[in-house]
């Protein structure tokens, strides 16, 4: 039973951060890559916080307005640069926060990372933290359904396909990305403080390259602006390399192999998204 609802919450806490992913990449054409940064310093900054005595909801509270401010950093950097550039400057981000969390070894335990991490009293089991992230995971699902249905996702949706048409309607479309990138920045906090909750343990690995291929593997399968189809790639992305346990591999290959299967689907997926982009584009 303990497996099964790892992997439910697995699931759960995947559909949280993933949905800001799908609005940002997925349905406004934004590549935002620096959500793993906040992935990060939401479970660090939460964890250190708590470990210095701070009841855990003025921990939460912290973490989350920390998340808040790096998002308004890379939200004024999407106004300022150019995508090309904002795009290298969120990925170089990611390096950078591996960097220093590997460096500050009084605050973040350096490599070997801090142990001891205690769940919330109201989740103290995987049954009830599982409860917990599925009724947050709905919350976010139901929002983004409603979103998505309004004006506001009418013109996130143009961002990505028609741009001019979107500032000929008097919207803004650095206005529209703005927002985006702040909602992606917070989601990714509550993934990652749900996420050390279920393992009990923070290390550097916890977050950087793996969390972006993952997330990136499933906005490019969930290309289209539905919810459902969001589900449907994030179980499907959850459940692959479980199949991987039947092989009998050691925690080391398998952690390597699941990272090589996400990166071979996302280099086949843009493959093939790009040749039916082409198609579409000549047919017009």
């Amino acid at each position: 039973m303990g497996y099964l609802f790892t992997t439910i919450c697995q699931y759960f806490e995947t559909l949280i951060g993933v949905t800001g992913v799908h609005l940002s990449l997925s349905v406004g054409g934004i590549f935002f890559l620096g959500f793993p940064v906040t992935f990060a310093s939401g479970a660090y900054v939460m964890v250190i916080l708590e470990k210095q005595g701070l009841p855990l909801y003025l921990a939460v509270t912290i973490s989350l307005i920390i998340a808040l401010l790096i998002g308004l950093i890379f939200a004024l950097a999407y106004i300022k640069l150019s995508n090309d550039s904002f795009t290298i400057l969120t990925l170089a981000s990611i390096l950078a926060c591996d960097a220093v969390l590997k460096s500050w070894d009084n605050v973040t335990g350096g490599v070997l990372g801090i142990s001891g991490v205690s769940r919330p009293d109201f989740l103290s089991s995987l049954p009830t933290l599982a409860i917990g992230q599925g009724i947050v995971a709905l919350i976010i699902l139901i929002i983004e359904y409603v979103l998505l249905k309004t004006s506001f996702g009418r013109s996130l949706r143009a961002l990505k396909e028609n741009k001019a048409a979107l500032n000929s309607l008097g919207s803004s479309d650095y206005k529209i990305g703005f927002i985006i990138v702040i909602v992606v920045s917070l989601l990714a906090a509550v993934e990652g403080m749900f996420s050390i909750w279920r393992v009990q343990f923070l290390d550097p690995s916890f977050a950087g390259i793996m969390i972006l291929i993952k997330m990136l593997t499933i906005a490019i399968i969930a290309y289209r602006p539905r919810v459902s189809w969001l589900m449907l790639s994030a179980l499907f992305i959850v459940l692959l390399p479980e199949a991987l346990r039947f092989l009998h591999l050691s925690s080391v290959i398998m952690g390597q192999m699941r990272l090589l299967i996400y990166a071979l689907m996302v280099i086949f997926l843009i493959r093939n998204l790009s040749g039916m982009s082409l198609q579409t584009s000549r047919t017009l």
